[in-house]
C-alpha cells in the first residue's frame, strides 16, 4: 500500500485529478490541502521563486503506481504535476480491506 502525493500550481487542477483518479479506481480516498508555498529554482533568474501549490493524498496500492504514472503522463502531458508516493507501512485490518476493495484490481 502507498500514499499518493500529487502537488499542483492550482486547486482546479488539484480536484480534477482527484476526480479522474477516484473514477479511474486508482486511489481509494483523496485529501486535499493547500494553498501552501513552493519554493522552486527559477532557471531563468537562477534565483528562487516561492509560487502556491496544492497537494492531493490518496490512498492506493504500490502496485498501481506505475498505471498512475502512465495516466497522468498521458493525460497531462507537459503540464505533468509532480507525483511520488510514500509507503504505507501498517493500517488497520478492516481498513486495508476497504480500501482494496474501491481499489482496481492488479
Amino acid at each position: 500500500m502507498m500514499t499518493l502525493k500529487v502537488i499542483a500550481p492550482s486547486k482546479d487542477q488539484i480536484k480534477e485529478i482527484a476526480d479522474f483518479l477516484m473514477q479511474e479506481k486508482l486511489i481509494a480516498e483523496a485529501f486535499i490541502s493547500g494553498p501552501v508555498e513552493r519554493l522552486t529554482k527559477n532557471s531563468k533568474t537562477n534565483g528562487f521563486s516561492y509560487e502556491e501549490a496544492y497537494t492531493l493524498s490518496g490512498l492506493s496500492k504500490s502496485l498501481l503506481f506505475a498505471v498512475i504514472n502512465q495516466e497522468m503522463r498521458k493525460k497531462y502531458g507537459a503540464k505533468m504535476p509532480l507525483l511520488y508516493a510514500e509507503p504505507l507501512i501498517m493500517m488497520d485490518p478492516e481498513h486495508t480491506e476497504k480500501t482494496l476493495a474501491e481499489l482496481r484490481k492488479v
